[in-house]
């Protein structure tokens, strides 16, 4: 898995996926996104034009602020440095699952290893130019 923190078990693509399970992977995300508000905004993720940005407070108050804060500590991580992360890459994760706008096999997608640090070198390839550029 590719880590962007330093810290042996602090990557991206596990904490996404971490986050992903939790919630019910991506039926039980697109609901908890809903909830808060945030269903356009996951739905554009899913499809197929532009993804819609979110702010890092409102990912954060979504997701469960309490979780990211646990996930951060358990992973040695500061949480101003994975809000940031986690609102300009989740955006570009889900895209990148949900193919032409598809769904289906989204969840093992991410269950697997090795399609996951795969999908993470793309994801990095277009996401670090958004951080940076």
């Amino acid at each position: 898995m590719f880590n962007l923190f330093g810290g042996k078990n602090a990557d991206l693509g596990g904490m996404v996926q971490s986050l992903m399970k939790e919630a019910g992977g991506l039926q039980g995300l697109k609901g908890t996104l809903e909830s808060a508000g945030l269903g356009d905004a996951m739905n554009s993720w899913i499809g197929t034009g532009e993804n819609q940005v979110v702010e890092e407070n409102q990912l954060a108050d979504a997701l469960g602020r309490d979780k990211i804060e646990k996930m951060a500590a358990e992973k040695g991580v500061d949480l101003k440095k994975i809000l940031p992360l986690l609102a300009t890459f989740l955006p570009l994760i889900i895209d990148k699952l949900t193919p032409d706008g598809d769904e289906a096999g989204a969840d093992a997608r991410i269950d697997d290893k090795q399609g996951l640090d795969d999908l993470m070198r793309d994801v990095l390839k277009s996401g670090l130019g958004k951080l940076f550029g």
